[in-house]
């Protein structure tokens, strides 16, 4: 029990030191995983060391297996939610952005999940031959690994809100483009430039640096719209840069 409890402390060391260091990194994701599951095998040693005197204590007992049902059920829905999550978002960056190939990735995804879950296991009932059900397995472990990228990326994006410290000395904030329409800045763009210049705020010094060029479709370059933009909600001019 004492090398599985080391583990653990190891793995959250691990974690720790990522959200300190980078922890807009996978490897956030990846190590929380991790350390998740160290933490499950220690607590089960531990468990099972305790196990004759849980056994005297029923509302002991009925708490970890409400623990244990609410965890498993919180695997359950995950690909549910995650499906429902990724085709609104898609559906929004779809109308915001335009109907893109890049654009509609998050809904592809999302459709594509939904069928793995729900026709996929009837067409693995059908398999009668040794070919069929080699395509199915491999089918399926090539889903189940998209789906650990894609949990794995959505739980690094969830623990990328949270700054254990807050940089408050910046001398630029950089703000990437990602298009827009004739001179218009598109919804996700308009996001973006409001983060910098909330960023703005709490660097008084610091120089706002507008990046992007002009595509297909553009009547002004990426940088000089979402200078404009910025103009437009007070920011001062001096304070921008376009790049």
């Amino acid at each position: 029990m004492a090398i599985n409890f080391f583990a653990f402390l190891v793995s959250f060391c691990i974690f720790a030191g990522v959200m300190v260091r980078e922890p807009r990194s996978l490897w956030s994701g990846l190590t929380f995983f991790f350390m998740l599951i160290c933490l499950s095998i220690a607590l089960f040693f531990i468990l099972y060391r305790y196990s004759a005197w849980l056994a005297s204590h029923d509302v002991v007992i009925g708490f970890l297996i409400f623990l244990f049902a609410l965890a498993v059920g919180c695997i359950l829905v995950f690909p549910i939610t995650l499906t429902a999550v990724f085709f609104i978002e898609g559906i929004k960056v779809a109308r915001h952005e335009g109907m893109k190939p890049s654009n509609l990735l998050s809904l592809l995804f999302s459709v594509l999940l939904f069928v793995y879950l729900t026709v996929w296991p009837m067409i693995g009932n059908l398999n009668k031959n040794t070919l069929g059900t080699i395509i199915y397995i491999i089918i399926g472990f090539s889903a189940v690994y998209l789906l650990s990228l894609m949990a794995m990326y959505s739980l690094s994006a969830v623990l990328n809100l949270i700054h254990f410290k807050k940089k408050r000395n910046a001398d630029y904030i950089v703000v990437l483009g990602c298009g827009v329409i004739g001179k218009r800045v598109t919804p996700l763009l308009a996001a973006r430039i409001e983060r910098g210049m909330e960023l703005l705020k709490w660097n008084p010094n610091a120089v706002l640096i507008m990046s992007g060029g002009q595509g297909p479709g553009e009547a002004v370059p990426e940088s000089e719209a979402m200078a404009a933009y910025a103009v437009e909600k007070g920011v001062d001019p001096e304070r921008i840069i376009k790049e």
